[in-house]
């Protein structure tokens, strides 16, 4: 009898154990599996043309030259008041195509962007145009929205949140100033390009973003 009570501790012990070590194993696992913090991103996703456009880079890799943007305030609080982007559309051996938008009041959620010719009879303040550089030739023609064919663009801009030192699988973010937030927005934007020279085609785009 004492022995069969001994046998049975002893198992009992062992399912005990390996209980312990199941539940360890499953609580490393389960903070080795956690996802990286995506504390920036440059999310583009839409056609220019015929070609699709399909960037979303998150954190250290929002340092390519692919996607470039910059809020600003003009003073010392963080809620920015305009927006400006560079973005690189199409990149080939022979061609790259850049879009250039310069949002100047970010407080509104959309607007109509006209050309910036002189004697058109509607301005924006807001601009809005692409660059097409020929690598072989060495030339860049510049394209812009037309009076009967404006850029249209929405936006939402949002704060994003975060703890004072974030690490994330790449770099360790360190904010280096006070607070703890910087902006962000997320939007959509499409219309047609046209450069001055009639023998080239017009630029039809369409876009859906998010850069923070």
């Amino acid at each position: 009898m004492k022995k069969h009570f001994y046998n049975f501790r002893v198992g009992l012990l062992s399912m005990l154990a390996a209980m312990v070590i199941t539940s360890l194993t499953s609580c490393h696992d389960h903070e080795d599996g956690e996802e990286e913090p995506i504390l920036h991103r440059n999310y583009i996703q839409g056609k220019l043309n015929n070609h699709d456009i399909a960037i979303d880079d998150i954190n250290a890799n929002i340092l390519m030259d692919k996607s470039d943007y910059e809020f600003s305030s003009g003073n010392q609080t963080d809620i920015p008041a305009w927006f400006d982007w560079e973005v690189k559309l199409l990149e080939t051996e022979d061609t790259v195509i850049t879009m250039y938008l310069h949002i100047n009041d970010v407080e509104r959620t959309n607007e109509i962007i006209y050309s910036p010719n002189d004697e058109d009879p509607i301005k924006t303040k807001s601009t809005c145009y692409a660059t097409v550089e020929d690598l072989k030739n060495k030339t860049t023609s510049i394209y812009h929205p037309t009076h009967p064919a404006p850029i249209s663009v929405s936006w939402e801009t949002f704060m994003i949140t975060t703890e004072k030192n974030a690490t994330t699988k790449e770099y360790n973010y360190k904010m280096e100033y006070t607070g703890r937030r910087w902006p962000g927005i997320e939007g959509s934007l499409y219309g047609s390009f046209t450069c001055d020279d009639a023998s080239k085609s017009p630029l039809k785009i369409k876009l859906k973003f998010m850069l923070y």
